[in-house]
């Protein structure tokens, strides 16, 4: 993982951090946490006064949202630990998975109930 960005100065800083994002090898996807539990790791953002970048993440089980620093995310875990990174890579996740994680899941049932009535008035017309 490259080197922290961290606000130095000016809006060149911006720059840099929004051109480290737009090529990061950073994967939206599901993820294993060290202890255990699975992630959806959703969006990727820069907290404005630092300029650190930023990884929001959804738990699969206990349907929370949280945000860890992506130096933090993807970093190794303590040494007495049996699995290298704090958070391991597992799949992309589907659409479905990745609105309900951001907390959109509501507007996709609307869309999906939308589409399914379009699609009921269009073989009622035919």
């Amino acid at each position: 993982m490259s080197e922290p960005l961290t606000n130095a100065g000016p809006e060149g800083d911006k720059n840099a951090v929004q051109a480290f994002l737009a090529v990061s090898e950073f994967r939206l996807g599901v993820y294993r946490h060290y202890k255990g539990g699975h992630y959806i790791a959703y969006s990727l953002s820069v907290k404005e006064d630092t300029l650190e970048p930023l990884v929001h993440y959804y738990s699969c089980k206990n349907k929370t949202r949280w945000t860890r620093t992506l130096q933090n995310f993807t970093s190794d875990v303590p040494e007495n630990s049996t699995r290298p990174r704090r958070f391991a890579f597992l799949h992309s996740a589907t659409w479905q998975q990745l609105a309900e994680a951001a907390g959109l899941d509501e507007l996709v049932k609307g869309l999906q109930t939308l589409r399914d009535a379009h699609n009921f008035v269009q073989n009622i017309v035919r």
